[in-house]
């Protein structure tokens, strides 16, 4: 295929033992996975290109196939249909109760959909007017962010906010999917949040914690991390690890949801 030959010289340099592995797709992934070191500009195209058809389709994508049979079969079974994104929305929705080597799976796929909207099929396909209209002069890894500012502009399309807010919402259910904050803050991690696992927000919240009281000295970890908390209240949903604390004040305040989302 066009990645085999476009993507041999990145290959040979970066995933020349993922062959040997002996699972599906396990070269494609490796490149998916280095799509940040990629030398060749063919290449990375490539890669993202498969990278959106399988956010598309997800059944174009043979490692989360392997990984996450049982867990799309339910989908299947359960009445949703492949194509235009359905399986991997069903897949985001029951992210906590997948099978651990599916969720390991399915983070890598959610990471990537909020570092570059090119791979996310719902935010570029609802978000195609606003993208052009307000980020054609922003880099795709940076568009997420710049929709997310534009959120409540008077002609911000309604499905284009609900995408985005959906793919920051799931973003900010663990640390390990949100890009900024996992490439600013995990070598800080074992010194102020060395006990706290995964999941629900926990790690964010612990991050956020230590900004406050000055315990979190890195600089670029703590601008990720109050980036991260405005997001959660700008896609503001009740019970969440970093905005709890104002749910009763939201609720008491903020009579129209819409309000407590800007």
């Amino acid at each position: 295929g066009k990645v085999s030959s476009v993507c041999c010289e990145d290959y040979e340099l970066l995933c020349a033992s993922a062959s040997a592995l002996q699972h599906p797709g396990a070269s494609i992934q490796c490149l998916k996975d280095s799509r940040g070191q990629l030398r060749s500009k063919d290449c990375k195209a490539a890669v993202l290109g498969l990278m959106a058809g399988a956010s598309r389709d997800s059944r174009l994508d043979a490692m989360l196939q392997s990984q996450c049979g049982r867990d799309l079969f339910e989908c299947t079974r359960a009445g949703v249909l492949p194509g235009e994104g359905r399986l991997l929305k069903c897949l985001k929705e029951k992210l906590s109760k997948l099978q651990p080597s599916c969720a390991a799976q399915l983070r890598k796929t959610v990471h990537a959909e909020a570092e570059d909207v090119r791979v996310n099929f719902e935010v570029s396909k609802a978000c195609e007017a606003e993208l052009h209209h307000y980020c054609a002069s922003v880099k795709p890894e940076g568009a997420l962010g710049c929709l997310e500012l534009h959120l409540g502009g008077s002609d911000f399309g309604a499905p284009c906010a609900t995408a985005v807010r959906a793919t920051m919402r799931l973003a900010l259910q663990d640390y390990r999917l949100h890009p900024q904050v996992k490439a600013a803050c995990e070598p800080t991690l074992p010194r102020v949040c060395p006990t706290v696992p995964p999941g629900e927000g926990a790690v964010l919240r612990c991050l956020l914690d230590g900004e406050g009281s000055g315990n979190l000295t890195d600089k670029a970890c703590a601008r990720a991390i109050r980036q991260a908390a405005r997001s959660a209240f700008v896609s503001y949903t009740p019970r969440h690890a970093i905005t709890d604390l104002c749910d009763d004040d939201i609720g008491r305040l903020c009579a129209a949801p819409d309000a407590a989302r800007r």
